[in-house]
């Protein structure tokens, strides 16, 4: 999926951030992954590309 937007025209700086929580006893931390995988995958389940242009 591409996701394409203007709304971020004039800004300097992008913050993507993520607030993980939940999970119970020894794994939790598990269970607050956003994504997960074998260590063995080279395949990556999230990309982001971010172009910018500049203004004339």
């Amino acid at each position: 999926m591409v996701f394409e937007t203007s709304d971020f025209q004039g800004c300097s700086q992008l913050e993507f951030t993520a607030q993980l929580g939940g999970g119970v006893g020894d794994c939790a931390w598990q269970h607050a992954q956003l994504f997960r995988q074998q260590t063995t995958d080279d395949d990556y389940p999230l990309d982001i590309t971010i172009t910018l242009k500049q203004q004339l």
